[in-house]
């Protein structure tokens, strides 16, 4: 394929937010997640239908890439972990940070896997700090692979506003 023909090429573009994984009401893989402290949390029925729901998205977004042989860009928009910073909010699966990411990476997995098969581009957001605490997304967008953004004081680290 050319350069002319390569700056062509469609991009589609899979932007999603809030998957507030470490909620109780967040996205939740379909076999739960092992806890740290010992026990596994089984996800509501609520969490099922959200979990079928987020890989049907993705098995839709893989078949506009394929139709149109686009490239694949993500936008990870914020809010993608819950912590225990929410307001002294105690609906999350673990106060664990080590369960928080753990979770977290579970739910991103369908994203991370396909953007890096098609060798895309990814940018994470930030999410609110009362959600998210402080350098969450900055790790996940590390797994992502997304590029460094050390380029102005609102962006540092993998993650910026």
């Amino acid at each position: 394929m050319s350069k002319e023909t390569s700056r062509k090429r469609p991009i589609v573009l899979g932007v999603f937010s809030d998957t507030h994984a470490n909620s109780l009401l967040g996205l939740c893989p379909a076999e739960g997640v092992k806890r740290k402290q010992g026990g596994k949390y089984l996800p509501s029925p609520a969490q099922l239908w959200l979990w079928d729901c987020w890989l049907d998205w993705w098995r839709w977004l893989e078949q506009l890439r394929a139709q149109h042989r686009a490239k694949a860009y993500l936008i990870a928009n914020g809010d993608l972990v819950d912590g225990t910073t929410h307001h002294g909010n105690v609906e999350q699966v673990s106060t664990s940070e080590h369960d928080m990411m753990y979770l977290a990476t579970h739910v991103l997995s369908p994203a991370r896997e396909w953007i890096r098969r098609h060798k895309g581009k990814v940018w994470v957001t930030r999410g609110t700090a009362s959600h998210v605490g402080d350098g969450a997304e900055d790790e996940l967008g590390r797994w992502f692979g997304a590029e460094p953004r050390n380029n102005s004081l609102y962006s540092a680290g993998y993650s910026g506003w």
